[in-house]
């Protein structure tokens, strides 16, 4: 617990942060967790570990606090990923962009990967290791669809896997996945839209 000559001043400037003080936090955590919005331990029901910990102020020794209060552990919504071996600092990066499973990751074309912001080789070698398997590229099969290397790359980057897939998209719909007027003209015509 903290001490009462700490604590006085801290709780006439915060003294929202009292409950969280009476439960044994430090004063830096306890002003952490009221500013992100946590006031008692029932705000953190349904709450996950990436959550918390993206809180400044709270790392793993106030997880582990918060949950001997809780008298259960807070769940990860990465724990798939980590039971296969994916490393702490490329699951933190996976949940920043939703990506919570295997299966989420094993949708994901090779392109996708590493569009994505913090990822490159080293990661995607650590993610098909933990699938057993390369992530799939569409961009020869684009390109044998008739796709120019640039426009393949474009749309494999978005999860689009062959031409028949834009079928009935519009003109500018087209345009927003990066594409070219010339290119754009041979996916309609190609695709019977």
């Amino acid at each position: 617990m903290t001490s009462p000559s700490v604590t006085r001043p801290f709780l006439e400037r915060h003294p929202e942060a009292r409950y969280w003080l009476e439960q044994g936090l430090k004063p830096g955590v306890a002003k952490a967790l009221v500013k992100a919005g946590y006031l008692t331990l029932g705000d953190l029901a349904g709450k996950f570990r990436e959550d918390l910990t993206t809180i400044r102020g709270v790392g793993k020794r106030s997880l582990a606090q918060l949950e001997a209060l809780l008298g259960s552990a807070i769940p990860s919504r990465t724990a798939d990923l980590a039971a296969h071996g994916i490393h702490p600092l490329v699951r933190h990066a996976l949940d920043r962009v939703d990506i919570h499973s295997m299966a989420e990751l094993a949708k994901l074309t090779r392109e996708q990967f590493l569009s994505m912001p913090g990822f490159g080789e080293t990661g995607l070698r650590q993610c098909e290791r933990a699938l057993g398997r390369p992530l799939d590229s569409p961009v020869e099969d684009l390109q044998r669809e008739g796709l120019r290397p640039y426009a393949a790359n474009q749309l494999a980057g978005r999860g689009v896997r062959s031409v028949q897939e834009l079928a009935g998209r519009s003109d500018a719909d087209l345009r927003l996945l990066g594409l070219r007027a010339d290119d754009i003209t041979f996916i309609i015509k190609r695709s019977g839209a």
